[in-house]
């Protein structure tokens, strides 16, 4: 029986490191962040008149990052990102994981508000104290006012269902260690690798 799994956690605690292991491996996982960045082609005609032509670039595509820089200053205007993008990325998700063959994790960082905890067997929740993730927010050249603004955006929140908690303040092997024991208690380990 295949399973669905959700690795979650902040900007910075380590949730993509955890789906790039994973990928390594060979393992299916889904970028809810890309997937939701191609979706903004889609979705550009609400998107400009929401937010005007300053979201674009030269070639009239929606900039991410300059769509971004306004939303993140004003919760308002994040709430009208994800009334225009949610209902379709939710579709979309729910659509990859019915037609999935064999085991798939989700890289989200918002699950609940996506309403994904049901699709899940079990969540990875990947964590780190707050001075380790601005450090390594900065040292992905993350402005101050940025790295405050995700901080605020991103609340804590409490997995549905079956979670497994990961720290990530030690070396990837660390992270990778500690990942695969979940994996073997999970029955997802393949022994191949």
């Amino acid at each position: 029986m295949s399973k669905v799994v959700i690795i979650t956690g902040k900007a910075g605690t380590g949730k993509s490191t955890v789906a790039n292991i994973l990928r390594n491996y060979g393992y299916n996982v889904i970028e809810v962040d890309s997937l939701a960045h191609s979706l903004l082609q889609e979705v550009k005609e609400e998107i400009l008149k929401e937010f005007g032509a300053e979201v674009l670039d030269e070639e009239g595509k929606v900039n991410r990052k300059k769509l971004g820089e306004i939303v993140f200053k004003d919760p308002q205007k994040i709430t009208k990102l994800e009334q225009i993008l949610h209902p379709i990325l939710k579709e979309r998700i729910k659509e990859i994981v019915k037609k999935r063959e064999g085991d798939i994790f989700i890289d989200v960082a918002i699950p609940k508000k996506l309403s994904l905890y049901p699709f899940a067997d079990f969540t990875i929740v990947v964590t780190a104290p707050p001075e380790v993730v601005v450090e390594r927010l900065k040292k992905k050249g993350w402005p101050e006012e940025k790295i405050k603004a995700i901080a605020n955006w991103q609340t804590e929140e409490i997995p549905e269902g079956k979670y497994y908690l990961v720290p990530n303040i030690g070396t990837l092997e660390d992270l990778e260690r500690k990942v695969f024991s979940i994996l073997k208690m999970e029955e997802l380990w393949n022994e191949k690798d």
